[in-house]
C-alpha cells in the first residue's frame, strides 16, 4: 500500500537531530475516544516522515510497520483494547535487527527487520472520526539508550 497525505492526520511530532540505536521505550497511551479507522502511535528509528518503524494504535489492534519511501509494510498486527478510562503501557525494545513490542507487559510483537539500524523517535495523533466527539490522546514517554 502506497501511503500518500493523509488528511486524517492531525500530525507527526518528530524529534529532530537525534539518532537512537538500542534502546526501550516506555510510554504511557490513552485515548479518550476509541477509533477504529484513525491510528494514534508512535515511531522509531525514523529517518524522516517517510521512513521509519511505526507502532499504530486503533480501537481494537496495534499493529506494527515499516514505512520505507512512504510505502506502508504491515510486520504484523495483534488485539488490543484502547479505552478512555485507562492508560494502556507499552513498551517497544530495539537491539540490533530485533524489535519487540509489549503491553501491560504481554509480549505483543516479536520481529526481525534490518531495513533501519537507528534513528529519531516521533508521537502522531490522527483527527477524530466525523461527527464525534474531540479525541484526546496522552503520551507519557521515557527513553533508555543501551
Amino acid at each position: 500500500m502506497e501511503a500518500s497525505p493523509n488528511e486524517d492526520e492531525l500530525g507527526q511530532v518528530l524529534k529532530k537531530h537525534t539518532s537512537i540505536a538500542d534502546s526501550d521505550f516506555t510510554f504511557e497511551f490513552q485515548q479518550s475516544l476509541a477509533v477504529s479507522t484513525h491510528p494514534s502511535g508512535f515511531a522509531f528509528r525514523a529517518q524522516d516522515n517517510k521512513n521509519m518503524y511505526r507502532l499504530e494504535l486503533y480501537n481494537n489492534k496495534a499493529e506494527l510497520v515499516k514505512l520505507v519511501n512512504g510505502k506502508r509494510t504491515s510486520l504484523g498486527a495483534a488485539t488490543i483494547s484502547v479505552s478512555g478510562e485507562q492508560f494502556l503501557h507499552l513498551k517497544v525494545s530495539v537491539r540490533r535487527d530485533k524489535i519487540k513490542i509489549r503491553s501491560q507487559g504481554l509480549p505483543l510483537f516479536d520481529v526481525t527487520d534490518k531495513t533501519f539500524k537507528e534513528g529519531s523517535y516521533a508521537i502522531s495523533l490522527m483527527r477524530r472520526e466525523p461527527n464525534s466527539a474531540i479525541c484526546r490522546c496522552l503520551f507519557s514517554l521515557s527513553i533508555r539508550i543501551k
